[in-house]
């Protein structure tokens, strides 16, 4: 289970909450995955969801080109 997300040159730890608690306080649990990192919504002990900031949201979504590189593929597996 991916337990730290990196944003920068930084590792942000990923805080885990229960589902009741994020349904009571979700403006809390978003301002949280702003300033702190990725908030994994746990329901019954497992990860069921994700909240990122919109920042860490764009950096994912830029890593999608080239982790999908045929050649970057490739020189992943041989390392």
């Amino acid at each position: 289970m991916v337990d730290v997300l990196k944003r920068g040159n930084e590792l942000r730890p990923m805080k885990f909450r229960e589902f009741t608690g994020v349904k009571k306080y979700l403006g809390r649990v978003v301002e949280d995955a702003n300033n702190d990192g990725p908030q994994a919504i746990m329901r019954h002990g497992e990860v069921i969801a994700v909240i990122l900031s919109m920042t860490e949201y764009r950096d994912l979504l830029a890593t999608r080109g080239w982790a999908a590189d045929d050649d970057v593929q490739s020189k992943l597996r041989q390392a």
